[in-house]
């Protein structure tokens, strides 16, 4: 096997994250997750993909509108 001795250019930024229109999103406390969401699924590594996948095979009314569907506009995050 050959061996890799170039490698892409580390930025120390993640692409996905950095396109993503909900970035600068905060929580208030804990509280506010819990009354808005029955299950959170956080990553989209391996894991993170399976759980979310498997979750909607077994429980599909647990899939719902995107959480900016039902955000107070005050509280809508910039797009």
């Amino acid at each position: 096997m050959k061996q890799t001795d170039r490698f892409p250019e580390t930025s120390g930024q993640n692409g996905w994250f950095e396109t993503s229109r909900y970035k600068n999103h905060q929580f208030n406390s804990v509280d506010e997750i819990e009354r808005s969401y029955d299950y959170v699924v956080v990553g989209a590594g391996f894991g993170g993909v399976n759980a979310a996948f498997r979750l909607a095979e077994n429980k599909p009314d647990a899939a719902s509108p995107p959480a900016s569907a039902r955000w107070a506009k005050s509280s809508t995050p910039p797009a």
